[in-house]
């Protein structure tokens, strides 16, 4: 059994608590109850101690509540490739069509990107044997991170495109979110990514966790190299 599910259309943390994580505890508990040898919990590497975000914490919840022997817990970074999805393809969509692209913390906080395919083949690896999981979640992302500012000048260089990089206060762009979420409108990113995004922590996302990264290409060098990505006019 491999695990990915999580309903981000929840904003209210007790419906996030009883959905995602109860109900998540209690799927891997029927499935070792039926047998199921092997399980594979899909987490995030936004769950450590003293994350901020509500995504972060329920995933370290159910990280906690699943630990069992058979079960695998992987803590992939920013996922890209594929279909473009999630926050990847947000910003993707973001590059190639805004002239002036927003950014919160666009220097402050790196993102370590794991590739679809190099994370697909890790699952494929644990459920076949040929890795031994232990009981630590796996960090399972390129060892070379990426800025902000660095992937949207990237993904707007993949598009044929040069926006102007602004500087914007994280906290103005939170409070506007949370706005149009109390208004109950879907936005394709939520206030709690970004806190999510701003308040990671290397220190601490590293802490007790067995590393995967030889297995992950760099996101940069993967489509050419830095050498591609055009000066940021920003300054």
């Amino acid at each position: 059994m491999v695990h990915c599910a999580y309903d981000f259309t929840l904003t209210d943390p007790d419906d996030i608590w009883r959905v995602n994580v109860d109900g998540s505890v209690r799927l891997f508990e029927a499935a070792a109850s039926a047998g199921v040898a092997k399980r594979i919990l899909l987490s995030t590497m936004s769950a450590f101690e003293g994350c901020r975000s509500d995504y972060g914490r329920a995933k370290l919840e159910i990280e906690r509540r699943t630990a069992a022997p058979g079960t695998a817990i992987i803590r992939p970074g920013l996922v890209w490739g594929g279909a473009g999805g999630g926050l990847f393809g947000v910003l993707e969509r973001v590059a190639a069509t805004l002239p002036v692209v927003p950014l919160v913390a666009a220097d402050r906080r790196v993102l370590y990107p794991a590739h679809i395919e190099d994370l697909s083949e890790l699952v494929r690896s644990i459920l076949s044997g040929d890795v031994d999981h232990g009981t630590r979640p796996i960090m399972a992302a390129a060892d070379e991170p990426i800025s902000l500012r660095q992937l949207v000048r990237h993904l707007a260089s993949e598009a044929g495109r040069n926006p102007i990089v602004l500087p914007v206060s994280a906290s103005i762009v939170e409070f506007s979110l949370r706005c149009c979420e109390w208004f109950g409108m879907r936005l394709p990113f939520r206030s709690d990514s970004l806190r999510s995004l701003v308040h990671l922590d290397a220190d601490r996302m590293f802490i007790g966790a067995a590393l995967e990264t030889q297995r992950f290409r760099p996101l940069l060098t993967a489509t050419g190299g830095p050498s591609e990505i055009p000066p940021d006019v920003s300054g």
